[in-house]
């Protein structure tokens, strides 16, 4: 049987002096002093969040979009070069479901 695969779109962008990664499906944010930090950091906070989901079956507050103001960056960024995707298995937690994550920058 073929895993579902859920995708997340994560924009990172220059604030003041610090780098924002913000997950657009599940308004989650992190910062950090670079972009590769900010987007590390996502990847576990991401995957927290996950796991938290599915041990306490509140599936109601898994997805919830960013505010439009961040959704409008979407259109604004690009794909970060020469990276590959982030891929998370919850196989244990959620039987045949990967999680894959994009890095957007603006």
């Amino acid at each position: 049987m073929k895993p579902r695969i859920i995708h997340l779109d994560v924009i990172c962008y220059k604030e003041d002096d610090l780098w924002v990664a913000h997950c657009l499906q599940l308004d989650l944010v992190t910062t950090a002093n670079t972009s590769d930090q900010a987007f590390c950091d996502m990847e576990d906070v991401v995957k927290t969040h996950i796991e938290y989901i599915i041990k306490n079956d509140n599936w109601e507050h898994l997805f919830k979009p960013a505010p439009p103001e961040v959704l409008n960056l979407f259109l604004k960024s690009h794909p970060v070069e020469n990276e590959s995707t982030g891929h998370f298995d919850f196989s244990n937690l959620l039987p045949q479901t990967n999680i894959e994550i994009q890095r957007l920058c603006t």
